[in-house]
């Protein structure tokens, strides 16, 4: 059959409980962003300097480009993350195509040989973000690799028979020190034409070194029937027209496709964002407001995940990649103030 069409960010490929199927229910997360998780044997501080990560042991098999996994790669390398925003969901897996070649399985699921990706066997549950994992992109200095994106039902195949498939993604340039977020997004309607609803993919580059200056901050816009929407914290609107399946900002809210590769869409906050914040969506009348409970730091970059529908939507913050010092900030669901 074919139809139409986050999870706290751990080293070492573990994950805590999240959100599944269509209800709203709070995902299992660290109680603030502040709280981290154990750095695995080594040294981890350079891999998130934009520095190649150490080459991995020699198996004894060949190499390939989309060889990896959450912890070791061959350099240079770039990253990928991957999230499930659509609502009604099965457990995912992801497809990946390097260049023109064919669709490899197992991203999520690590079922496939040279392909570990993040290696989480149940694969990716609605509501759950992926940790990032490596991938070869070349010799330095060169145009980077091409990667596509398709995601599918765990244990179903790419393509061909009995495939179950919920979206492909465009093709994607991902560079030596740079990564991408892939996401899925809207609902699951089996039989029905969901309009605008209907599930897509999409990917975003991801700012890896964010300076030391100011607080990065964006948010994806996955909220079924909720228009484009302005993003405000403490009464101070931070970006403005987040259109729908993006994180991209762009008054007067014109429906204009992004340029590949396409702008992060984050907001340069230069203090910081202060403890207790109140960070509200709001699109015209429409307004829905979270608390972001821990202060984000200068130096770091963050993404909301906005899923689900306007009148129930699970939003969640996430640390886009690990602190200098080694360690990796938990997604926290943010609680709605209303």
């Amino acid at each position: 059959m074919q139809a139409s069409f986050f999870r706290t960010l751990i080293l070492g490929g573990l994950f805590v409980s999240g959100a599944t199927g269509v209800a709203l229910t709070s995902l299992t997360a660290c109680e603030s962003l502040s709280q981290t998780s154990p750095v695995p044997d080594g040294d981890a501080s350079d891999l998130d300097a934009s520095q190649p990560p150490p080459e991995a042991e020699d198996t004894g098999t060949s190499s390939s480009s989309t060889t990896g996994g959450p912890g070791t790669a061959p350099p240079p390398s770039g990253r990928i993350r991957v999230a499930n925003m659509l609502e009604g969901s099965p457990n995912m897996d992801l497809c990946v195509r390097e260049g023109t070649g064919a669709f490899a399985p197992g991203w999520i699921t690590g079922s496939a040989p040279l392909f570990s990706g993040v290696g989480k066997p149940d694969g990716l549950a609605y509501g759950e973000v992926s940790q990032h994992a490596f991938v070869n992109v070349g010799v330095e200095g060169n145009a980077g690799v091409s990667f596509a994106f398709r995601f599918v039902e765990v244990g179903s195949p790419c393509d061909g028979a009995g495939a179950v498939i919920f979206g492909t993604s465009a093709g994607t340039v991902i560079r030596q020190g740079g990564g991408v977020t892939v996401y899925v997004y809207g609902r699951v309607e089996e039989g029905v034409d969901a309009g605008d609803a209907n599930p897509k993919v999409a990917a975003i580059s991801d700012t890896i070194t964010p300076p030391g200056s100011a607080t990065l901050l964006r948010v994806v816009h996955g909220v079924i029937a909720l228009p484009s929407f302005d993003v405000v914290i403490n009464g101070e609107t931070v970006l403005q027209g987040i259109r729908y399946g993006t994180a991209f900002t762009g008054p007067p809210y014109a429906a204009v496709t992004p340029t590949a590769p396409p702008p992060p869409g984050f907001a340069s906050i230069q203090a910081g964002v202060p403890e207790e914040a109140t960070m509200t969506l709001r699109a015209g009348t429409t307004v829905r407001s979270f608390t972001i409970p821990n202060r984000l730091r200068r130096g770091i970059a963050s993404t909301v995940f906005a899923s689900g529908t306007a009148d129930r939507p699970l939003v969640q913050l996430c640390s886009d990649r690990t602190p200098a010092e080694g360690v990796v900030a938990s997604c926290v669901k943010l609680v709605s103030t209303e």
